[in-house]
């Protein structure tokens, strides 16, 4: 509203005040525009307790590294008390290190999320809409004029197929629209 009302008074005053608000704005915009092409597919109950377990181990690893906490106080000269420091190194000797919890959790987690792959052969998307795999791994979907994009975009994203090479698809075809843009593969229309 401070905005408008500024850009009633001064144009440029408007365009400062709301300047922030751009830059918030395309920070979101980016941010949603990278989101979607990480290569994700639902999560199941299975993969949510991979990630939840790793994110515990992260967090254990975090509040239990060797060398942080109390240890033994020094004497007066600066020096540990003897025998001090072999308890202190003693103390920290089973605990995982942050680093390798960090890694082990990373490799579950992406273990865990990363998308399965799909099989040769034709697989039914939605209606009107299907996905051909050929031997070389070429991927094809093959849309019919009905196809509705936004469910052939969601049948795509739970199969977990990120990568389209080639829409076959009516001219004219909204789905094939939609499948090309967004996974900016070849689009070629079916001879009659």
């Amino acid at each position: 509203v401070l905005g408008s009302v500024a850009g009633v008074v001064h144009p440029m005053l408007g365009r400062v005040l709301v300047w922030p608000v751009g830059l918030g704005v395309r920070w979101v915009d980016l941010v949603a525009t990278w989101s979607s092409r990480v290569p994700l597919g639902p999560l199941d109950a299975w993969s949510v307790a991979v990630v939840v377990a790793a994110v515990a181990l992260v967090v254990a690893a975090r509040r239990r590294r060797p060398g942080v906490g109390p240890g033994p106080a020094p004497g007066p000269d600066g020096s540990l008390r003897p025998g001090a420091a072999h308890r202190a190194g003693r103390r920290g000797r089973h605990r995982i290190p942050g680093s390798a919890a960090v890694v082990t959790a990373v490799v579950l987690v992406v273990a865990a999320t990363s998308p399965r792959g799909v099989a040769e052969g034709r697989h039914r998307l939605s209606r009107g809409a299907a996905l051909e795999v050929d031997g070389s791994g070429i991927r094809t979907v093959l849309l019919a004029s009905g196809a509705d994009p936004l469910d052939v975009l969601d049948a795509l994203w739970r199969d977990g197929v990120h990568r389209v090479d080639r829409i076959v698809a009516p001219d004219g075809s909204t789905a094939g629209e939609a499948v090309a843009a967004h996974h900016r593969a070849e689009r070629v229309v079916p001879r009659r």
